[in-house]
């Protein structure tokens, strides 16, 4: 992994002979003291010898004569620890320290599986197997996730969309239909199904929540779990040069409504059509009209709006005043103007925009400080993946991974949507695997289960 490597250049191991940079955070003076990680370390070309742990006591107050505690990443006497790829570990605000094998025993810190389904909060477990959770957004004013999910059952269209309390981890079926293994059948809502899958869910301007599935776009009654079709590409097709376009059927679509009740969806793919296929995105209005906002193509008289073209399907979708912040493959960010369609390339490895590693990023979120946050398949090269969160600056393109390194998400996350946490600062709630919820903090690494 790449902070592995960089740890190493830091010089932040036991084994190291290397003792460049003085005496860091004890020396107020050393350059490494500005830095919190072997990451930002080897960012500014400095070697610095405690960049691995901070001379602290264990936890539990005990002295370290050894590398037992080297999880931790503290360490006494020039003694730096070296089993967390290099990180130097910050306190974490977490409920509980999941980095600790004193806490692995805690539900918390344990990786979700079908064995584990319902432990942590009331109510039906999020639908497993195949099924799972996909996108939604953050209702602040509730304090809870609306989550789209689907439901792995042969023969089924059971498309649903979930709430989960952020405080209690409590879940319930708003709309749609799931089969529960302890419940059973359980169904809400009338009008017409959304299909197998609900990609994503935002909130309209009135109220009402706005569900991108299978069969199209559906405006959904919070209260109720009712259903009206709005949009779907057999019923209203948005039409660009004869070419018609159907909603984006990979991990990762979004939807994202504006102020005045514009739905933006990124346009899917018709395998039919020679030369390939265009990459855009969709602008529908409530009574279900459609445009073209943005469109890429190899053929010039196709191309909607100005800018660089995107490699292939957009995904993950953010609006941020008159501006749409779109992921687009592979790993590209763009963002596009809402009134002429123009793009502008904000970060991508394989244009040279930004440094960074690469990655294929599927969802995206903005932290409060305005740092772009994407989850998806981060690299450090295409034939090495792993899935963590890129840290993207909006001015420069630069890219910095995060990885989770203790509890529910391990080492190898599989964590998809995120979004901020509405009341604890620079803690994300994300999606891990497609079946539970979890708390994450980049700046620790700690990661916390919290429903499932």
């Amino acid at each position: 992994m790449a902070a592995f490597l960089l740890g190493a250049a830091c010089g932040g191991f036991a084994d190291d002979d290397d003792t460049t940079a003085g005496t860091g955070l004890d020396d107020p003076g050393d350059p490494c003291a500005a830095f919190t990680d072997c990451v930002e370390c080897g960012d500014a070309g400095l070697d610095c010898a405690w960049c691995a742990g901070s001379c602290r006591s264990r936890p539990d107050g005990a002295s370290i004569s050894d590398d037992s505690w080297c999880e931790w990443g503290f360490a006494e006497s020039g003694t730096a620890c070296q089993d967390i790829d290099g990180i130097r570990l910050v306190e974490s605000t977490l409920p509980i320290d999941c980095r600790s094998s004193m806490n692995e025993g805690d539900p918390r810190c344990q990786v979700p599986d079908d064995d584990n389904a319902a432990e942590l909060g009331e109510g039906p477990a999020f639908p497993g197997g195949f099924g799972g959770l996909f996108g939604g957004y953050l209702d602040v004013a509730g304090n809870r996730v609306i989550l789209g999910a689907m439901t792995n059952r042969p023969g089924d269209e059971l498309g649903s969309i979930w709430t989960a309390d952020l405080a209690s981890g409590d879940r319930a079926l708003v709309s749609g239909a799931t089969e529960d293994a302890i419940v059973g059948w359980i169904e809400r809502g009338a009008g017409p199904g959304f299909g197998t899958r609900v990609f994503d869910v935002d909130l309209a301007p009135d109220g009402a929540w706005i569900a991108y599935a299978d069969a199209g776009l559906f405006r959904v009654d919070p209260d109720t779990g009712d259903r009206t079709r709005l949009w779907s590409p057999e019923s209203k097709p948005c039409v660009h040069v004869g070419i018609v376009f159907a909603p984006n059927g990979v991990d990762g679509s979004s939807v994202v409504v504006g102020p005045d009740g514009t739905m933006y969806i990124a346009s899917g793919e018709d395998e039919n059509v020679d030369p390939p296929p265009d990459s855009g995105v969709f602008a529908i209005q409530p009574d279900g009209s459609c445009r073209m906002l943005t469109m890429s193509s190899s053929e010039t008289e196709r191309v909607v709006g100005n800018g660089p073209l995107v490699g292939g399907d957009y995904r993950g979708l953010v609006l941020q005043g008159d501006k749409l912040l779109a992921l687009g493959m592979p790993g590209d960010l763009h963002e596009i103007d809402l009134a002429t369609g123009d793009r502008r390339l904000v970060t991508s490895e394989t244009r040279n925009v930004g440094e960074g590693p690469p990655a294929d990023y599927q969802y995206l979120a903005v932290s409060s400080t305005g740092t772009l946050l994407a989850s998806g398949d981060s690299v450090d090269s295409f034939a090495d993946a792993t899935r963590a969160m890129t840290e993207i600056d909006p001015a420069s393109g630069d890219r910095k991974l995060r990885w989770a390194y203790r509890g529910p998400a391990t080492s190898s996350p599989r964590m998809t949507w995120i979004a901020p946490h509405p009341e604890l600062p620079g803690i994300y709630i994300a999606v891990e695997e497609g079946q539970s919820l979890v708390l994450y903090e980049p700046a620790s690494g700690n990661t916390n289960l919290l429903s499932h």
